[in-house]
């Protein structure tokens, strides 16, 4: 689900993600962030929202990236994590997929990655290889969640 209720100092912001655009009230009272939280996933479930029933246009993995950052790395992983992925994402990911679009890039070509990154990298660890795997699933559930795919 797209929509996430954060408390801001003594307001609660709420921020939806529709299509490709992103929606933010702030709210006093916690249970009105939760009443506008619950009409705008009724308008979603009967497709009310605009954008939601068109498909939106190519992103290369590169703009999703960016994206993801904005809308749940920084808000969701200590910047620790943020930092180590980007790092990852900067070294091994982007050479290969990053100007790719993401509705492009197949389970096969991720494979074939993997075994180039193998043959090419002979020292990488098995950890680098789990947090490449785990950074793309992560970017593609959310891709998912947010109505992209």
């Amino acid at each position: 689900m797209s929509i996430k209720v954060v408390k801001r100092k003594k307001r609660y912001l709420v921020t939806v993600l529709v299509g490709r655009k992103q929606i933010s009230k702030a709210f006093d009272r916690k249970i009105d962030a939760q009443a506008w939280e619950r009409e705008i996933l009724t308008k979603r479930k009967n497709n009310e929202l605009i954008g939601t029933n068109s498909k939106p246009t190519m992103m290369s993995l590169d703009e999703f990236r960016e994206r993801f950052l904005k809308c749940h790395a920084n808000t969701e992983h200590k910047p620790g994590t943020v930092k180590t992925e980007g790092y990852i994402y900067k070294n091994h990911i982007q050479p290969y997929f990053g100007s790719s679009y993401l509705e492009k890039i197949t389970t096969s070509d991720i494979k074939r990655y993997f075994l180039a990154l193998r043959e090419k990298n002979q020292s990488i660890t098995p950890g680098v290889l789990n947090r490449i795997r785990s950074i793309l699933h992560c970017f593609y559930n959310r891709a998912i969640e947010w109505d992209m795919l």
